[in-house]
């Protein structure tokens, strides 16, 4: 399942972001854009079935039957990894970061993952979905924990990384909220990441 997210605020940050020529306005429309869509992908998440009479706060989602796990492709994904945890501050967090070799492969540098993963929900948050390679490993490092319910989080994706992933992980739930033209936005993307590299 693909969810496509619209909001007039995403699309006035996602200007914004487009014209950033700073790094503290890009920072300040990243931020923005990862937290409406860390509010928006987690819109379908069901509460506890009962209400925390400990804190009488109401409604919890850290009370669920499954824990709920964000897992970031760093560095690109740490921006979204980190306004998931303000929205769901008991979630545990876990990082993947990858190099390429000389033929271009991804090599895992780094991974960092909480205990007792089997059986529960992840979402695999990035940037960008761009070729699909790096969502691809951070899925199937998931599954080795046996992780059984995962969605992916980005901001921007292109077709062929939204192909990749409908073609290795069909269950696997994607959200982003732009995608990329190849012909006009490639560019685009590449100046985010320069600027990304900046903040």
């Amino acid at each position: 399942m693909i969810n496509i997210f619209s909001h007039n605020l995403l699309e006035h940050y996602i200007a914004v972001l487009k014209r950033a020529n700073t790094a503290s306005h890009f920072r300040w429309a990243l931020e923005r854009i990862s937290n409406i869509v860390a509010v928006l992908s987690t819109s379908n998440l069901p509460f506890a079935d009962e209400v925390d009479k400990s804190t009488e706060l109401g409604q919890d989602f850290s009370n669920r039957s499954k824990d709920l796990i964000v897992f970031a492709v760093s560095p690109s994904g740490l921006v979204l990894s980190n306004e998931f945890s303000k929205i769901l501050p008991k979630a545990k967090l876990g990082y993947v970061s990858y190099d390429k070799d000389p033929n271009g492969s991804l090599i895992e540098t780094l991974c960092v993952l909480p205990k007792n993963l089997k059986d529960n929900f992840a979402f695999v948050v990035d940037f960008d979905l761009s070729d699909g390679q790096a969502i691809c490993n951070s899925i199937a490092r998931l599954e080795i924990e046996e992780v059984n319910d995962i969605a992916v989080v980005t901001i921007f994706a292109s077709a062929e990384g939204i192909e990749k992933i409908r073609s290795e992980y069909p269950n696997v739930s994607l959200n982003t909220c732009y995608l990329i033209d190849e012909d006009e936005d490639n560019h685009l993307v590449i100046n985010f990441y320069e600027m990304f590299n900046r903040y």
